[in-house]
């Protein structure tokens, strides 16, 4: 110990003037390295930021398209189903006067926006299954285009009773479905059937009108019960492929989790980071 004190006795001058630049220094690095711990702890913390918000403009991206999606999605099986009672009054209803066919043309332009919009933003299941309902709704949309005015006519004949014009119509009528599907029959007679069928039901004029008549051969001219067989099937085959479009629709809108799109969880970095920063700098 005595020699310890007598040597900084003998070098009194040189600490006196080492000591303080240590002060110096050793304080400076303290400051520096405090500077670095915040400096590095307000990186981490705008990287955060800067993360926190990316997930959260994805997440309100991916909300925006599940609601598009939705929309979109109700508003076309809504309006194809529209468009298919339109198909399905041509059986029930005249449309002599085109009225009732160019309601149908037009809704049938909207829905092929619709289709294509809807194309747009949906996933690949669902594209494809829209593509089948189109198809459906076209097929049906073509079969009451081509037999619904026929059946129509047909069922006002049935509602008429038994007037005698109206029984020897009916009787002509079924006379002209007998020889078209027999096929031991000839051309002629054929056409001679067609002929008599036309002159008893032009006798009914102001019941019956001139292009129903017409609906009315083309009517009789196929098997009985073809067109209602027919509807049938084309009805049934646009359920199917509805069905399947909803059951696609349910998948991509992910309806089975019962979950609403949330904001992914977040780094929580920043506040350890903080929390030595404040550290550092006191």
């Amino acid at each position: 110990m005595d020699g310890l004190r007598k040597f900084f006795e003998e070098h009194a001058a040189f600490f006196g003037v080492v000591v303080p630049i240590l002060a110096v220094v050793g304080s400076f690095a303290g400051s520096w390295a405090a500077g670095w711990v915040q400096a590095r702890g307000g990186r981490d913390q705008a990287a955060a930021a800067r993360e926190a918000a990316a997930a959260t403009n994805e997440a309100q991206r991916v909300a925006a398209l599940w609601t598009v999606r939705q929309v979109m999605t109700v508003d076309y099986i809504a309006y194809a189903r529209e468009h298919v009672e339109l198909s399905v009054r041509m059986y029930k209803e005249s449309h002599e006067d085109g009225a009732l066919k160019r309601e149908a043309d037009a809704s049938r332009i909207t829905l092929v926006q619709k289709r294509v919009a809807l194309e747009l933003v949906a996933t690949a299941p669902v594209v494809a299954a829209v593509k089948e309902v189109q198809e459906a709704v076209r097929g049906l949309a073509e079969h009451a285009l081509m037999h619904g005015p026929g059946a129509y006519a047909d069922s006002l004949l049935r509602a008429m009773g038994p007037r005698p014009a109206v029984m020897d119509a009916r009787e002509a009528l079924h006379e002209l479905r007998e020889r078209e599907l027999d096929a031991t029959r000839t051309d002629e007679s054929r056409s001679e059937a067609r002929v008599n069928a036309l002159r008893k039901l032009r006798e009914m004029e102001s019941d019956i009108s001139g292009e129903q008549n017409l609906a009315l051969l083309r009517h009789y001219m196929r098997p009985a019960g073809a067109t209602l067989d027919e509807f049938k099937e084309v009805r049934a085959l646009f359920q199917s492929k509805m069905e399947e479009l909803i059951a696609e629709t349910r998948i991509m809108l992910r309806s089975e989790e019962d979950v609403a799109p949330v904001v992914p969880e977040q780094r929580r970095r920043w506040r350890r980071n903080s929390v030595t920063a404040s550290t550092g700098s006191a």
